[in-house]
């Protein structure tokens, strides 16, 4: 099985995406694979932003530090 890069490096950098075309030309089943998790771990994050926008904010929390953790934590 060739190596292709992890989702670590998602498709929003260049040279992620450089990898993962490359890694297409020599294994073309994994690189799918590879390619399909990066699209999900990108439309999850999507997902999660537009619940935390649709519900209410408090007010009292509300906050840029608040909004930094809870999507960092998204994120993770």
């Amino acid at each position: 099985m060739t190596a292709v890069p992890n989702a670590a490096g998602l498709a929003s950098d260049t040279r992620s995406i450089d990898a993962l075309r490359s890694a297409a030309a020599r294994d073309p089943k994994t690189a799918v694979r590879e390619a399909a998790k990066q699209f999900e771990a990108l439309f999850m994050n999507e997902i999660m932003k537009s619940m935390r926008q649709a519900t209410m904010a408090s007010g009292m929390l509300d906050n840029s530090g608040t909004q930094l953790g809870t999507e960092l934590l998204d994120t993770q």
